[in-house]
């Protein structure tokens, strides 16, 4: 009697402050998918811990998408993770640890994969994850952690029995400096500088040496509390949405949905950005002082990545021109990139999201395939 093969899932996630981003591929060609590269997921970033039984009448939701019903459980713990974590109860919990919900996370984005792509209760894993610096070297606790959930788990379709085949993790941005790597083979030391929404990550590359690797928690959510501060009444995810395209288009009407006022709005709204106006000065001060302290120096030119990189853009770019040499295949001028600089083809996700899925999407595409077939290599 012929052996029924089993599903292969090759998988590469980022777990931002701001959202969980993954890119997947199924080695079944069987599996009926949009195209090469419509195999992208976003995702809420928050989990929280509930009772099996408060989450019993998801399962019960028959045809809906998991994505916005996903739950999991190991032994006696359920996590709700994203949208339905929302739903619960959860706000972005930035003072934890990402390692701390990594797990939750992969199985969750599993789970999804294997409703959306019927592979089946018992299926073969290949898992490449994105770690802030600071964070990489609970990697080894990470990898025990991950195998012995994937190996038995539940989900609102019934138990998930996935054999984890390798597993690597890359420090943040690793992805996007591949790339960068590839297309810029001539440099020699180069500076890598993540903002995000939880933190702010920096290290050098010499070769394939990691030099100083340095993270902090002055993402876009510092900014944000700053202004929470100073005001009263708002939320901090609306806020945070409306402050990053205030700052990026200038335009006084995008504040106009986080207004409380029914009556004095034009008041409030000016209220409103002189905050704004003036906590950014606080907050880009202190970016300034934390890489005048840990960015290393001597590199010869920096990638810039992650969405709050994209918003302050001219603000890093105006600290990092006197700092670094004139690059003559720059037109004279600093080495200066960001992830925008490298094209990425178009991606089953939202268009706000495109850009911020090159290191996951390189992680994917590049490192992946190089990665050894067995557990932990790097």
């Amino acid at each position: 009697m012929a052996r029924t093969r089993r599903s292969q899932l090759k998988l590469a996630i980022d777990f931002g402050g701001s959202s969980t981003k993954a890119m997947a591929t199924t080695g079944d060609k069987s599996i009926p998918q949009r195209g090469r590269y419509a195999n992208a997921l976003v995702m809420s970033p928050e989990a929280i811990e509930a009772r099996s039984e408060y989450l019993d009448d998801y399962r019960q939701q028959l045809g809906a998408d998991l994505l916005h019903r996903c739950f999991v459980g190991v032994g006696n713990r359920y996590f709700a993770v994203g949208s339905l974590a929302v739903s619960l109860g959860a706000t972005q919990a930035l003072k934890r640890l990402k390692s701390q919900t990594v797990a939750a996370k992969v199985l969750a984005v599993v789970s999804i994969l294997a409703n959306r792509w019927s592979l089946g209760r018992s299926f073969d894993l290949e898992l490449g994850c994105l770690l802030p610096p600071g964070e990489f070297s609970d990697r080894s606790q990470l990898q025990l952690e991950l195998g012995e959930a994937l190996a038995d788990f539940d989900t609102p379709l019934g138990g998930l029995k996935v054999d984890l085949k390798a597993i690597t993790f890359y420090p943040e941005g690793f992805g996007i400096v591949h790339l960068y790597r590839l297309q810029r083979p001539g440099t020699v030391k180069f500076g890598v500088i993540m903002a995000g929404h939880r933190n702010i990550s920096c290290y050098a590359l010499q070769g394939d040496r990691l030099i100083n690797p340095a993270t902090c928690d002055l993402g876009f959510k510092f900014w944000s509390d700053l202004i929470l501060e100073k005001t009263s009444g708002y939320e901090l995810g609306s806020l945070t949405d409306a402050v990053a395209e205030y700052w990026l288009t200038k335009d006084e009407d995008v504040l106009d949905p986080i207004l409380r006022s029914t009556k004095d709005r034009d008041r409030e709204r000016q209220q409103t950005i002189e905050t704004i106006e003036s906590t950014k000065v606080l907050y880009w001060q202190a970016i300034q002082d934390w890489l005048a302290d840990k960015l290393p120096t001597d590199i010869e030119e920096v990638m810039l990545s992650g969405g709050t990189a994209d918003v302050l853009k001219t603000d890093f770019v105006d600290y990092l021109k006197p700092r670094l040499p004139l690059r003559p295949d720059c037109g004279n001028r600093p080495g200066i990139f960001n992830d925008r600089a490298f094209k990425l083809p178009p991606l089953d996700v939202p268009a706000a999201y495109q850009s911020r899925m090159a290191d996951v999407y390189c992680l994917h595409e590049y490192l992946m395939p190089k990665s050894s077939t067995k557990k932990g290599n790097r």
